[in-house]
């Protein structure tokens, strides 16, 4: 199995970090995200990690300088979003892959659940903390603008059957981390490569606007519970904030 990690954004929502280092720097409970990340990936056996960077992507290759990481460069991580970067590291579509955004600060038993799902296609999801209105902020992709906020799912039973940020009605968000299957990985593969020749990556700034593409043609997707207890998602100081007071103990894990 494999982890591909996404941290090529620059962190606009919380430009007083993000002036200065990336988001994926931002420290919780002494370690940065990304660090996290690395440990919680090599501690439930998974060795083969890549990280797609962009901004201070020098600095982020200096920290981790001598450590075991394939790198991939988006070098267009001002215009284009997070499905670019994913689209960065297609290489590596040729196994089981954990994919995760770089903002989100995870505890080890959260990708001990991912990894230990059987589907082909698994999502983390937060049935907890559900937002009761959309975000009044956008940004612009390719020229064209999108929503941002959180990432919303619609389930039935343990299936999801819509993800996207205009759920009125949600069941629950998605985290930003998720698992494909081998199979599948190959199929995301080449689904973006049909987007990339049709010039309609645009249209598609974040994974989850693919994923709702593929359920849209038949595919089967599997929600996995996530407690907020054991997962943070940094899009602005508050969040951070938050994180910082949740995670406080000696044991991070």
């Amino acid at each position: 199995m494999k982890a591909i990690i996404l941290a090529a954004g620059v962190g606009s929502r919380i430009p007083s970090v993000s002036k200065y280092k990336p988001k994926c720097f931002v420290e919780i409970n002494g370690k940065t995200i990304l660090q996290q990340l690395m440990d919680v990936f090599h501690a439930v056996g998974i060795k083969d990690i890549s990280i797609v960077i962009g901004y201070k992507r020098g600095m982020i290759q200096q920290k981790f300088r001598g450590e075991n990481i394939k790198w991939y460069v988006n070098p267009l991580y001002r215009s284009t979003g997070m499905l670019e970067s994913l689209y960065c590291a297609k290489k590596e579509f040729d196994d089981d892959c954990l994919i995760v955004y770089g903002d989100v600060y995870i505890k080890e038993k959260v990708a001990k659940r991912l990894a230990g799902c059987s589907g082909d296609f698994c999502i983390a999801i937060d049935q907890k903390v559900i937002p009761t209105k959309r975000e009044d902020a956008f940004e612009t992709y390719s020229g064209k603008t999108f929503r941002k906020g959180k990432t919303m799912v619609k389930l039935k039973k343990e299936e999801i059957t819509q993800i996207g940020k205009n759920i009125i009605t949600a069941d629950g968000i998605y985290i930003g981390l998720l698992k494909v299957s081998r199979q599948k990985a190959k199929e995301i593969m080449a689904e973006m490569d049909i987007l990339k020749k049709k010039d309609t990556f645009r249209m598609f700034p974040s994974p989850s606007y693919l994923l709702q593409l593929l359920l849209e043609k038949g595919e089967r997707m599997n929600a996995v519970k996530v407690s907020h207890k054991d997962y943070a998602e940094i899009d602005y100081v508050a969040d951070l904030i938050q994180a910082r007071k949740k995670f406080t103990t000696q044991n991070p894990q």
